[in-house]
C-alpha cells in the first residue's frame, strides 16, 4: 500500500521540480499549464487514490477495534 502511494507521489515531485519547474522558470505558461493537465494532475489523482484507500482502510480497523475493545470492557 505504501509503494502505491509512494510511486505517484515521487512521481509528481519529479515533474514538478524537473520539466514544470524548467517551465516556470522560462516563462513558458503554456508548457507549464500542459505539464499540469497532463502529468502533475494524474500523477497527484492517482496518489491521492491510494491516500483515500488507506485512510478508508485504517479507519475500519479504527472502528473494528475500538468495538471489540469496548465489548471487552463490557464483559468484565
Amino acid at each position: 500500500m505504501v509503494k502505491l502511494s509512494h510511486d505517484p507521489a515521487t512521481k509528481f515531485y519529479s515533474i514538478s521540480e524537473g520539466a514544470f519547474s524548467a517551465a516556470i522558470n522560462s516563462a513558458n505558461l503554456a508548457e507549464a499549464k500542459k505539464i499540469i493537465r497532463s502529468e502533475l494532475k494524474p500523477a497527484y489523482d492517482e496518489h491521492r487514490k491510494h491516500i483515500d484507500d488507506l485512510v478508508s482502510r485504517a479507519n475500519k480497523v479504527y472502528l473494528q477495534l475500538e468495538t471489540e475493545v469496548a465489548q471487552q470492557l463490557s464483559n468484565q
